[in-house]
């Protein structure tokens, strides 16, 4: 059986502060490219890697919550072979 662990997460290509914003008890963060790099490096420490190649568009803000204005990004990792 096949497994895979489907990331989606707030995104953009740049810092955003997020202040002091908490959303179900625990701080926002909105992830940039560096986030999401070393996310995959760690799940490569843990035994999974990143199933194709990770793009990271600069496209229009999608989500627009707590005063803050962002996009999405989605990847999946699976176990290392």
């Amino acid at each position: 059986m096949d497994r895979h662990l489907i990331v989606s997460t707030d995104f953009w290509h740049e810092a955003i502060d997020t202040g002091d914003r908490q959303a179900f008890g625990v701080p926002v963060r909105i992830f940039t490219p560096q986030d999401i790099r070393q996310i995959v490096a760690i799940a490569a420490g843990c035994g999974f890697q990143a199933i194709g190649i990770i793009e990271f568009h600069r496209g229009k803000t999608t989500v627009r919550w707590h005063g803050l204005e962002c996009t999405f990004i989605d990847f999946s990792l699976k176990p290392l072979d």
